[in-house]
């Protein structure tokens, strides 16, 4: 009997932890103006993004390996007014930008997603919406300042508008 408690034991444990150490952790998260739920998640080591339209099942998600996103991300050299996060990640010949920018000179914050193609050109972009609950806690590496963006897309479009 006592054999069977400790393999009933061992055996539970050897099935919660795994589960429990790989449980994601959202980094980023809003809803669009135009109605659509972004969520960048971390799992282990790789981010999960998906997009769709709130409340139903997303229409897109993929993953990526932290350490390709991170070389995919922009960052620049710590001057000029703006301060701003974001996480590129690559699907498909897509690249999906999530994005937190902030003007210290007005405090304006910008919030969104922006989608570009083979050919680095923008295709979409959505600003949050601040009536939902927005979630911004990108790591570090995601950090930035500057007006330009090292992954060759222009970072500055989104803070003209």
């Amino acid at each position: 009997m006592l054999k069977i408690k400790y393999f009933l034991a061992i055996f539970i444990a050897s099935v919660i932890f795994p589960a429990y150490a790989q449980r994601p952790k959202t980094v980023f998260s809003c809803t669009t103006v135009r109605g659509n739920q972004v969520k960048v998640e971390s799992i282990g080591n790789s981010y999960r993004y998906s997009f769709g339209k709130r409340g139903q099942r997303p229409q897109l998600v993929f993953s990526q390996s932290k350490r390709q996103v991170i070389a995919l991300s922009p960052r620049g050299p710590e001057i000029m007014r703006f301060r701003w996060r974001a996480m590129v990640m690559e699907n498909k010949g897509y690249r999906y930008r999530v994005y937190t920018a902030i003007d210290s000179a007005t405090e304006t914050v910008w919030m969104g997603v922006s989608v570009w193609n083979r050919r680095k050109n923008k295709i979409r972009d959505e600003e949050c919406s601040k009536r939902y609950p927005i979630i911004d806690d990108m790591d570090e590496p995601f950090d930035g300042y500057a007006y330009g963006s090292a992954d060759g897309m222009p970072f500055y479009d989104y803070l003209e508008n």
